[in-house]
């Protein structure tokens, strides 16, 4: 049941802190430290590892969107990245 919880509040690359610390009743600082630790044991997990060490010819890899809090102020940014792991494009706006 946790891991299908779980994958919902992941999905489509959106992190929900304040449902995954409604569900796990805590903190949002406690749901975000086990969010980090979720992360770190994906991106440490054989699939994950393959898939970086997988060639793919191409300009772009990865395109990657969220919403970032800086100063209290909320902005979108949208990274991507290619085959090296370069970041080829960003972009911040308000």
């Amino acid at each position: 049941m946790i891991g299908k919880t779980l994958n919902e509040f992941f999905k489509n690359g959106n992190i929900n802190l304040k449902q995954i610390s409604i569900f796990l009743n805590c903190s949002n600082s406690y749901a975000s430290t086990i969010v980090k630790e979720i992360m770190v044991v994906v991106n440490d997990s054989i699939e994950v590892k393959l898939a970086w060490n997988t060639l793919i010819h191409s300009n772009i890899l990865l395109v990657d969107e969220t919403f970032i809090k800086i100063n209290g102020r909320v902005w979108y940014l949208v990274v991507a990245i290619n085959e090296d792991r370069y970041v080829r494009y960003n972009f911040l706006k308000k």
